[in-house]
């Protein structure tokens, strides 16, 4: 599910959400300290790899504690892609 409006979900709305998707179309996703692997089943040798931060305090108006900041990695090192999340309350 897409969008591009601010939506208000709480934790229980998010985990019924995902629930619905089928166990084989889902991705897996393996956590090991700040890096987070995704790979997809229906594509052959695909895979993600992402730097996981969680800030533990405020910096300026920005980042607040409990936000985290995900970097895609092209597979050479490379950031090629930024992701900001915030926390939900």
């Amino acid at each position: 599910m897409m969008s591009d409006q601010d939506s208000d979900y709480s934790a229980k709305d998010l985990k019924e959400i995902f629930a619905t998707l089928p166990a084989g179309k889902t991705p897996n996703y393996k956590l090991d300290g700040q890096f987070l692997t995704i790979d997809n089943k229906d594509i052959k040798d695909y895979q993600e790899l992402w730097g996981v931060n969680l800030f533990a305090v405020d910096i300026d108006d920005f980042f607040k504690k409990g936000n985290l900041i995900m970097t895609l990695d092209d597979g050479n090192g490379n950031v090629i892609y930024y992701r900001l999340l915030q926390r939900i309350e």
